[in-house]
């Protein structure tokens, strides 16, 4: 992934889902959503498993708030900051995802 934009620290999943600060506010809205699904330990390992669909959603709306999702599993113009160089700006607001 490279180094974090915010703190320059590498970019790993790691970083991003339990470290970053930067990240603070979307982890605590993520940690409350698994903690309704019933994920009792805020690991990569209980994060990643992916127990269900619901959990997955959570961890894909984390993804798309945090604004890696449309960095890494979408091909973004990188002078735009839009996806695909369209007009759909990259955001950091709370996403309800549907799967």
């Amino acid at each position: 992934m490279g180094r974090c934009e915010g703190c320059q620290e590498e970019e790993t999943v790691e970083h991003v889902v339990l470290r970053c600060g930067g990240y603070s506010a979307y982890r605590q809205i993520l940690r409350e959503r698994l903690k309704e699904l019933g994920v009792k330990e805020f690991t990569l390992k209980s994060i990643l498993g992916l127990g269900s669909k619901a959990q997955l959603r959570v961890l894909v709306s984390f993804l798309k708030d945090t604004g890696i999702y449309w960095r890494v599993w979408v091909v973004a113009d990188p002078y735009s900051r839009t996806v695909g160089g369209g007009n759909a700006p990259l955001s950091r607001s709370p996403t309800t995802v549907k799967l």
